[in-house]
């Protein structure tokens, strides 16, 4: 299915509540990663990851005393809510339109380990030259949440994305260790490899990384430029993962508006933390601008 306005074309997929092409019509260019089979391993390219994004250390957190084994898909730990996660899983389409589609998906108390029942819903939308990605997430008993969109940019088509232009408004971000999980305190970013509080060439700079944002509220986060188009990123969310692509040889950078990592086993971070009946809600945009 596809969404488009005079400035965008999204293809989209039901497996993953994904994105299939992003695509700029003036410049004639797709600017995400394409996959050509939803249904083969994707490495999470432009899915709706979760319950909880990103890793949880040990495969397990408490809610009030509460323990929850989780799916271990990633050595000892748990990855983007484990072997099938949201981003596995066909989401059922709720609503169409020519600028807009919504998707839903119900998960059993126990999926992967994770408490439910829940109910998650991603609803795509176009306004101009921005895309809305709008994420939600209920359950009928205390509950954590950290969705995120998993998107793959390469804005130019280039062989890779040594030669974008970033920048990022954090002044902190999370180090890790050997299987990057946080180590459970901020560093600032000041007189790091990490810092892109001014826009620089990502020039082979390692990232598969957490960054603190500044703000609150759906603000500017990331800026990510070629020489004739911009994509700056907005999203209420605390935390942005930024990882270089490495698997697929750094053609395309992900940018994942989210949760800190493993929030739900470190008390300092940002809760992850949602009462019986409270709705969760993420709400991501991504703006393109033609450079003349």
């Amino acid at each position: 299915m596809q969404i488009e306005n005079d400035f965008l074309a999204v293809k989209l997929h039901p497996r993953g509540a994904a994105i299939d092409n992003l695509f700029i019509r003036a410049l004639n260019r797709n600017v995400v990663r394409t996959c050509s089979d939803r249904n083969a391993p994707h490495h999470y390219v432009n899915t709706i990851v979760g319950p909880i994004a990103n890793r949880i250390a040990g495969g397990q957190f408490s809610i009030d005393g509460n323990s929850f084994t989780l799916d271990m898909n990633e050595g000892r730990n748990t990855l983007h809510g484990g072997q099938i996660g949201l981003s596995e899983l066909e989401w059922d389409v709720v609503e169409t339109g020519k600028a807009q589609c919504a998707f839903a998906i119900e998960l059993p108390d126990g999926h992967m380990g994770f408490p439910g029942p829940s109910i998650f819903k991603a609803m795509y939308r176009l306004n101009d030259n921005s895309l809305d990605v709008e994420l939600s997430a209920e359950s009928e008993r205390k509950n954590a949440f950290s969705l995120a969109p998993h998107y793959y940019f390469n804005l130019d088509g280039s062989a890779g994305i040594d030669s974008h232009l970033l920048q990022i408004h954090a002044d902190h971000y999370l180090p890790v260790d050997e299987d990057l999980l946080p180590l459970g305190r901020t560093e600032p970013v000041a007189a790091s490899e990490f810092d892109f509080l001014k826009q620089r060439l990502i020039a082979g700079t390692p990232l598969d990384h957490n960054f603190c944002l500044n703000g609150n509220g759906l603000r500017e986060l990331v800026i990510l430029e070629v020489d004739d188009l911009n994509l700056t990123i907005a999203s209420n969310q605390c935390g942005v993962q930024i990882f270089d692509g490495r698997i697929f040889n750094r053609e395309h950078i992900a940018i994942e508006p989210q949760g800190w990592p493993n929030a739900v086993n470190v008390s300092e971070f940002p809760s992850q933390e949602l009462p019986a009946g409270q709705s969760y809600k993420s709400h991501n945009r991504f703006s393109f601008k033609r450079i003349p």
